[in-house]
């Protein structure tokens, strides 16, 4: 697999672990399902933006080498990778907007409407959104 792709070789070789992770714990089908507690899991202890960023592009990485690996060596179908890869973007969107959200009520105050009623952070659009839209391709 390594061969396949620089981009799982160069996420592995900095991060060795992920193979014995990979081995011990393949990807499945259904793992998008555990993504927004896996990455809950990796922002407890995040305490600032940079902090945040990091750890995102880290979860995002990890993710990205399962996917990749899974597709790679036919694990999944590509109905499946593409899922994963919308749920992926979705989780990550997300998490960040919460995490920037609660920051900035923290240091400001919740932004409320005219009557007092506390309000959201929304995201109004952000283009192509994982999977249904994009592909991931592998050198082959």
């Amino acid at each position: 697999m390594l061969a396949f792709s620089d981009f799982v070789q160069e996420s592995i070789s900095a991060n060795p672990d992920w193979l014995a992770e990979l081995e011990n714990a393949p990807p499945q089908a259904d793992e998008w399902r555990h993504y927004a507690g896996w990455l809950q899991t990796a922002l407890e202890d995040v305490a600032d933006e940079a902090t945040l960023m990091r750890v995102l592009r880290q979860f995002r990485r990890r993710v990205m080498v399962r996917i990749a690996w899974a597709q790679a060596l036919e694990l999944v179908s590509e109905e499946s990778t593409l899922q994963q890869l919308s749920e992926l973007a979705q989780t990550l969107i997300v998490a960040a907007r919460d995490w920037l959200y609660a920051a900035c009520c923290k240091e400001w105050g919740t932004p409320c409407s005219e009557e007092g009623v506390p309000q959201p952070l929304l995201i109004l659009g952000m283009g192509k959104l994982g999977g249904c839209e994009l592909k991931l391709l592998l050198r082959h």
